[in-house]
């Protein structure tokens, strides 16, 4: 009974949460006085369940954002794209992320 509940459990729970990872483009980068920032993203992410999703945002204050925050800078800067893997987890209405790269 309890593997039943368990593989329920399991199945169902990616289907609550949309997030996932895809390519962007970095259109502009940014910070707010309290430690917010911000990567705006063309083409807007389906990946969320967020309301505003034409950026991903994150605190400058949590581990690795500095160097997350100077990667997208690079991309803006050069014009080479990110991937981004977004989650749910909403700042101030727009998706934050798990982790980003640059790439070609």
């Amino acid at each position: 009974m309890m593997y039943v509940i368990s593989t329920f459990l399991l199945f169902y729970s990616g289907m609550v949460f949309s997030a996932g990872s895809d390519f962007f483009n970095v259109e502009k980068v940014g910070c707010f006085n309290d430690g917010k920032c911000f990567i705006g993203i063309t083409p807007e992410s389906d990946e969320t369940a967020c309301p505003n999703n034409s950026q991903v945002r994150f605190s400058i204050e949590n581990l690795g954002a500095n160097p997350q925050y100077s990667a997208a800078l690079t991309a803006f800067s050069t014009g080479q794209r990110v991937k981004i893997s977004i989650n749910d987890q909403c700042i101030d209405g727009y998706p934050s992320f798990d982790w980003l790269y640059v790439t070609k």
